[in-house]
């Protein structure tokens, strides 16, 4: 990341394009990024990997409820990512078509990823500035400048897309 995030609590980030979507069936198997956002380096989140037992105990160990955002619930474990969390009050989740949701990810007992994902379909309407509050953990285990909302825009006079973790609090 830039310099200019060095006071907030996240080393790298990663973009995935995900053109068949993924798992769950029926939630996000549609075309989707994912906006990865880490809180370790890059070098430590690519040694998370699946098929040993004591990587899955670090994968399955869960953190303390107090660092645990408000309804979320564990769903799939990822090489080079963690166990994701999910809220299953997200719209996608009740039957609605998934346009973009907000997910959590933990390793070794420690949240370390946040990752707004956003449908291509969502995309595709050029959407002015919309604006989304996230659900929040009453306690964060790094200290940094944590978002407390995401924005996704269109940019129609530089013709790009913005999609940007928002309303930064230092926690």
């Amino acid at each position: 990341l830039p310099v200019q995030a060095a006071a907030t609590a996240f080393k790298h980030a990663t973009i995935n394009w995900q053109p068949q979507g993924h798992p769950p069936p029926m939630i996000y198997t549609v075309p989707h990024f994912d906006f990865h956002f880490y809180s370790i380096p890059e070098a430590d989140r690519l040694t998370i990997l699946l098929g040993d037992s004591l990587l899955l105990a670090k994968m399955t160990r869960q953190p303390a409820a107090a660092f645990v955002p408000a309804g979320y619930v564990t769903g799939m474990s990822t090489a080079q990512m963690g166990m994701h969390w999910n809220d299953p009050e997200a719209p996608e989740r009740k039957g609605e078509p998934f346009t973009k949701s907000f997910i959590y990810g933990s390793y070794d007992g420690t949240f370390i990823f946040a990752e707004p994902m956003v449908s291509k379909a969502f995309l595709d309407t050029k959407p002015a500035a919309v604006v989304t509050a996230i659900k929040l953990p009453s306690q964060y285990a790094t200290r940094g400048y944590q978002a407390t909302s995401y924005t996704v825009v269109f940019d129609g006079a530089a013709k790009e897309y913005r999609m940007a973790l928002t309303d930064l609090v230092l926690r």
